[in-house]
């Protein structure tokens, strides 16, 4: 009995169930697979950019606006590029969290044309009346941007997060830098208020180790762009450098904190006596 071994030609399925290699839908749905997996691998190369966005310093002092540049530069050598803004900067707790009961401080849409190898600088100003009663102490300003390339569809996204500084609108002033062992001294401070906004329940904070326990100096209300002072009389207890801190509140905007160091001396026994 003979067996007679016969080849069969199969066929191909490939295209059945699959795009074809290196087509246009085969790479979008590489993409759709590589952002939902759990094990991100780029199987899909990267295209180049086109354009490269730069949040530059930005400028956040209490009682001045608030200019956040970002600088827009495109990176193609042969034509012009579109590009789209959409940018929120929200307030967030001192955690960094950020929710939809978070008060938003600015929303920006703009569209910008950026010629070949050239850079042009969007700016987003927040005045004063827009932030001051918003912000809490403790809090963070978060920024978020997007920006996208209508010619080549490319689109960049970022969060950036910066404070609002204080400033120095607190002034110490000690009668004596170095002062003896439970010796009378006096201490001056002053808080100019720099908004257009009217602070109330005001009060100086003092606190400092081995000089006096924590104290409050009311000081009721204080009007836009005037200043309040009050002075104490304080004496230490503990020998070597000590800081005095001092913190204005109010209801209104962040608190201001500032702080002075103070040399205490021993006393001679005559002093003490």
């Amino acid at each position: 009995k003979q067996w007679y071994q016969r080849r069969v030609r199969g066929e191909d399925l490939t295209s059945c169930y699959k795009y074809e290699e290196g087509s246009k839908k085969e790479r979008e749905v590489q993409e759709k697979v590589s952002h939902f997996s759990s094990r991100k691998e780029w199987v899909v190369k990267p295209t180049s950019r086109d354009l490269e966005v730069e949040i530059e310093r930005e400028t956040a002092l209490m009682g001045s606006d608030i200019t956040i540049p970002i600088k827009l530069t495109n990176t193609s050598e042969s034509s012009t590029r579109t590009v789209s803004i959409s940018a929120q900067v929200r307030c967030s707790a001192y955690t960094g969290r950020t929710d939809n009961n978070s008060p938003i401080l600015k929303t920006v849409h703009s569209v910008h044309e950026v010629s070949e190898g050239e850079s042009d600088t969007v700016t987003i100003t927040i005045s004063p009346d827009d932030y001051v009663k918003k912000i809490k102490a403790g809090s963070v300003l978060n920024l978020f941007l997007k920006a996208h390339v209508q010619e080549t569809k490319q689109v960049f996204a970022t969060k950036e997060s910066f404070t609002v500084k204080k400033g120095s609108g607190i002034t110490i002033v000690c009668s004596q830098k170095t002062v003896k062992q439970y010796e009378d001294f006096e201490v001056s401070v002053s808080y100019t208020n720099g908004t257009d906004t009217r602070l109330t329940r005001c009060h100086f904070y003092m606190e400092g180790p081995g000089i006096r326990r924590s104290k409050k100096l009311y000081c009721g209300t204080v009007q836009p762009h005037k200043t309040i002072d009050r002075k104490i009389t304080l004496s230490a207890h503990r020998l070597g450098e000590r800081t005095l801190l001092v913190k204005f509140c109010n209801s209104k905007i962040a608190h201001a904190t500032d702080r002075i160091k103070i040399v205490v001396e021993q006393a001679e026994p005559t002093e003490i006596e």
